[in-house]
């Protein structure tokens, strides 16, 4: 018992914190009137907090060297180690992601404690990498006259190289994950300012060219949320506060209900039903704790529509569907399989993003696996086969001692396509790139390259390279010609 009193005492006054360095104040004089939380950890507690990260990536991740070498990940450590005497609490998070950004994977992430203010400032401003860049999509109104500017720069570093200098902060399992993330830490200064990119972390200074009108730069204060959290929440895919303007087009069908949890409409004049499912979830009300199956009355709906005379394609778009229950393919690809008119190359499409994550990507998989769909769109944040969790959302998280920088590592591999699929992400068949002019225009590429696919020649996607025809080769569909881009020997 005394043993365990006087463990239980080392433990807590290694948490207690310390006086602050000359850094560490100026860091808390920015929380005007905030609480003093201990985020700024000693660099004893960073080197040992990093050597801990180090030896959990080896032990819990089943394949810690698929990507880099021991040798890569030693030095990586070494390097990191020799920065904490100067390290401050946001340089902490980015020697964090980068190292669990060596894995590669998208469920595997540095992260910041909800309690914790970093990163808990943001602009008011919304940005989306377009086919032909980066532009601003939505802003609060008092920045109303941004919206539809392209960005050029940000802290004198051309938009291109600032992106990709963001992405490979913790990249994910491919570019695309990576992109939806660094579209919202672009909003953050004090993190574009712990890599080089902003001058501080009160405000951002951007170069812009509008719409109409000569090019300028802007500076744009940040403004406090709750945490970071609150701060991704609010700008994850599309998302856009009630109040705030928006370029035009929004009204266009993939956006004017991205709000909805899943709904369906049936469009006449090209014999189609389109349906969206945004979210994973038995009852979008009640998250992982269904109180009644609201998707299976959706499917049910869904279904008996398609039976009608008049339908005869069904579109099913995933690509504001950020993750849920892996578990709900099942009654989605069981009615696809069941249902023979649609289930023929040319009448069933899958419309996928970098948006489209976790759940819907295993959906996809066993989409793509069991069924004659066609995919249209972008590529998916996730690979077919990805590691996770098996606790699933209550996953264990890591934290640096001292600090308020956690993370988390994925353990346990998943297979939703088969187990020699290597690709990074699914590709779609029919890429439709969305230009900045086409979002203010209202238009879908997606849309409208489906309407231009005839059905009679619609097999010819599922040749091979090599030209063997999978058709009726279900889990070969995988090996179709589309595919071949998203290879790499990762499991």
């Amino acid at each position: 018992m005394r043993r365990s009193i006087l463990v239980a005492l080392f433990v807590f006054s290694a948490w207690l914190p310390l006086p602050p360095t000359p850094w560490q104040a100026s860091y808390h004089q920015l929380q005007a009137g905030a609480q003093e939380y201990p985020e700024a950890p000693t660099p004893d507690q960073i080197r040992a907090g990093l050597s801990a990260l180090q030896d959990r990536a080896y032990t819990l991740y089943p394949e810690p060297f698929r990507r880099h070498s021991m040798e890569e990940w030693r030095r990586r450590v070494i390097e990191a180690k020799g920065r904490a005497d100067h390290m401050t609490p946001a340089g902490l998070f980015v020697e964090v992601a980068r190292l669990i950004g060596l894995l590669n994977d998208a469920h595997s992430w540095a992260a910041v404690d909800d309690d914790s203010r970093l990163f808990s400032r943001a602009v008011l401003l919304r940005f989306w990498k377009f086919e032909d860049g980066l532009y601003i999509r939505a802003a609060a109104p008092e920045f109303s006259d941004c919206v539809g500017a392209r960005i050029l720069s940000v802290g004198g570093l051309p938009i291109d190289e600032a992106l990709a200098r963001i992405m490979d902060i913790q990249p994910g399992a491919n570019s695309m994950i990576a992109l939806k993330t660094a579209q919202i830490f672009l909003e953050i200064p004090e993190f574009l300012q712990a890599i080089g990119l902003a001058a501080n972390a009160d405000e951002l200074s951007l170069d812009l060219q509008p719409a109409n009108g000569a090019r300028r730069i802007i500076t744009v204060p940040a403004v406090r949320y709750k945490n970071l959290g609150e701060v991704f929440d609010a700008a994850n895919g599309f998302a856009t506060p009630e109040g705030w303007i928006e370029s035009p087009g929004t009204s266009v069908l993939w956006l004017h209900r991205r709000k909805e949890a899943f709904w369906f409409e049936c469009l006449p004049d090209h014999r189609t039903i389109y349906a969206q499912i945004n979210q994973s979830f038995e009852d979008p009300e009640n998250p992982y704790q269904a109180k009644r199956n609201r998707f299976g009355e959706f499917l049910d709906r869904l279904f008996a529509s398609i039976k009608a005379d008049s339908i005869d394609r069904l579109i099913i778009d995933l690509r504001h569907n950020p993750g849920g229950e892996e578990p709900l393919w099942q009654p989605l690809v069981h009615r696809l399989i069941r249902a023979e008119k649609i289930n023929v190359p040319g009448r069933l499409f899958i419309i996928t993003g970098r948006l489209t994550e976790s759940a819907p990507v295993a959906w996809a998989a066993k989409i793509e696996g069991e069924t004659k769909a066609l995919f249209v769109g972008e590529e998916t944040a996730s690979p077919p086969n990805f590691y996770n969790d098996p606790a699933g959302r209550l996953r264990e998280t890591f934290r640096i001692p001292g600090s308020y920088v956690n993370y988390r590592i994925a353990r346990q591999l998943e297979i939703w396509s088969v187990p020699s699929d290597l690709r990074e992400g699914i590709l779609p068949d029919i890429p439709a790139p969305l230009a900045y002019a086409d979002f203010v225009q209202g238009r879908d590429p997606a849309l409208e390259a489906i309407s231009k696919i005839d059905p009679g020649t619609a097999a010819s996607f599922f040749l091979t390279r090599s030209g063997i025809d999978t058709t009726d080769r279900e889990w070969q569909h995988y090996r179709r010609k589309s595919q071949d881009a998203a290879r790499h020997n990762t499991y």
